[in-house]
């Protein structure tokens, strides 16, 4: 299934400026298309498809070492759905014959003309709307005669995920009765976000819909548990490789749909009975995504687990002494030091350093309690135990326990007693300022309160505008990853909840007086 009007296109011609001139001034919006590729020969042509979803091939014929004729040759092979045009000179009319034999929706000649392409991709664009609706009405007749099956199938998976299920005559008298058949080995995959868990919320459904589709034809399952990831159970008598073009496919889409990063536990459960034992290495296997930054896929049977962790320790005593008596900018470089030696490696224990940070944060609360006169009412225990718990990100947890530490020193230096609401609207502004929703609107729905109440009482207490400080946040954090290296200014924007780079850009020059560019030409001269 695809969510977009557009269908998408890829071009492939040797000759530059055909190509270029193809992709550039021809309508292709106009008539239902998007470009998501271009390439100069076959072989390059390959690699791009096998990276994209896209929906239609039009190529030249005569190429160097493989032709047209042989690149649509691979790809009808391996993507039966793909359609082909191709375009060409009128010698070539005996290749054209020759692709009758794939299927090849039509031939352009060259030269031609923007007429030319008008007519035959409106053609095809009737076509491929026919071919969906059809699909579309297909799939809603064969899924009124299964959805119950599959609920049912569904139900029993959740069931056997929450009690075990030890002989495999037990699975034999759940599928007689519910008449339903599982495969005897399969693949348990978890999918979770790595970060932005507003957008994984919010599309986590269309997600399911996605997976659905690439499986279809296969012997699976795929839900959402009830920890709100997406969960597949998928027959193994699919090889891990081709397992890997679905994870590397829904990987790809979802980022280029939704900019969203995503990550892949797998677990293989030799018997169907182990489903819990499977879905629980899963798990494991999906939350290793905490350690390991630049992975997304991780399968448990290739991980080996550290042993040495279970020694590393914040020593408290002494960031006590830094945050109350020094009052010393030395907590960052502290809990860093602790929090590095997690980071590229597995650990089996993943839950372990919530278990540190949490412990830490508590101490650090009692001391202030005790020590520096802080009152019960800016006790943020609980919430503290959720949002460490929610940032999937080795980087996420560090920067929200020393955002969290600092406002524990702050308030102990100033005697300031913040409320839990204020505090609250605080942290999720320093936790989720990344995310594109981000706005009064959003906190107020986040804390059960009117905008307007929240408005009154943030205003009232630090004599703040809370639009104001997301923004101040935001180009706090933007000056940081603007002076940091070569970050793209559009990259900037996104990390700190701009879709809209132009705006951000505004927005960056009002707040600093001078573009992004300058302000990274000014930190580097200054160095």
């Amino acid at each position: 299934m695809d969510f977009h009007t557009d269908y998408r296109l890829v071009i492939v011609d040797d000759e530059e400026e055909s190509l270029k001139g193809m992709k550039e001034t021809l309508s292709w919006k106009k008539w239902g298309y998007t470009v998501v590729g271009t390439a100069s020969s076959a072989e390059d042509a390959i690699n791009l498809l096998n990276k994209t979803d896209a929906d239609i091939l039009l190529t030249d014929i005569r190429m160097g070492k493989l032709s047209g004729i042989d690149l649509i040759d691979y790809m009808s092979q391996k993507y039966p759905l793909m359609k082909f045009v191709i375009i060409s000179g009128y010698s070539d009319i005996e290749y054209y014959r020759k692709a009758l034999e794939y299927k090849v929706f039509d031939y352009i000649l060259k030269p031609s003309c923007e007429a030319d392409f008008e007519r035959i991709f409106l053609k095809l664009k009737n076509v491929l709307d026919e071919e969906y609706q059809k699909r579309e009405k297909y799939e809603f007749l064969k899924g009124y005669w299964d959805t119950h099956r599959k609920k049912r199938k569904e139900n029993i998976v959740k069931n056997m995920l929450d009690e075990a299920v030890e002989e495999y005559e037990e699975i034999n008298i759940l599928e007689q009765e519910n008449n339903v058949k599982f495969p005897s080995q399969v693949y348990m995959i978890l999918i979770d976000y790595r970060e932005n868990e507003n957008v994984w919320l919010e599309h986590c459904k269309e997600i399911k819909a996605e997976l659905n589709y690439k499986i279809k034809g296969v012997p699976g399952i795929v839900f959402l548990n009830k920890d709100n990831k997406i969960a597949l159970l998928i027959s193994s008598e699919k090889t891990e490789e081709r397992i890997g073009e679905i994870i590397e496919q829904i990987h790809r889409k979802v980022w280029a749909d939704w900019r969203l990063k995503i990550c892949f536990g797998v677990s293989c459960c030799q018997k169907i009975e182990n489903i819990k034992k499977a879905n629980k290495e899963a798990q494991v296997a999906l939350n290793q995504m905490c350690f390991m930054e630049n992975k997304y896929v991780f399968w448990f049977e290739d991980l080996t687990f550290d042993t040495e962790y279970i020694n590393v320790k914040f020593q408290t005593e002494k960031l006590q002494h830094v945050i109350f008596v020094e009052h010393s900018e030395k907590i960052e470089e502290e809990i860093e030091n602790v929090l590095k030696k997690f980071q590229s490696k597995y650990i089996y224990d993943f839950k372990h350093i919530d278990f540190l940070c949490t412990q830490l944060y508590n101490d650090i609360l009692l001391y202030a309690e005790t020590h520096g006169g802080l009152m019960e009412e800016c006790d943020f225990r609980e919430e503290f135990s959720r949002q460490i718990e929610k940032a999937h990100t080795l980087k996420d947890k560090k920067n929200f326990l020393i955002n969290s530490i600092k406002q524990i020193s702050q308030d102990n230096v100033s005697g300031e007693v913040k409320s839990k609401l204020v505090r609250e609207i605080d942290a999720i502004i320093k936790t989720e300022y990344a995310n594109f929703n981000m706005s009064l609107q959003y906190i107020a729905e986040r804390t059960g309160k009117s905008s307007n109440y929240l408005s009154a009482v943030y205003k009232n207490e630090l004599g703040k505008n809370i639009n104001e400080e997301i923004i101040y946040y935001r180009m706090e954090k933007a000056k940081e990853l603007v002076a940091g290296g070569n970050m793209k200014m559009y990259k900037v924007a996104e990390n700190i909840g701009y879709a809209d780079s132009s705006y951000f850009a505004k927005l960056f020059k009002k707040y600093t007086g001078l573009s992004p560019a300058k302000y990274r030409e000014m930190v580097i001269e200054r160095s």
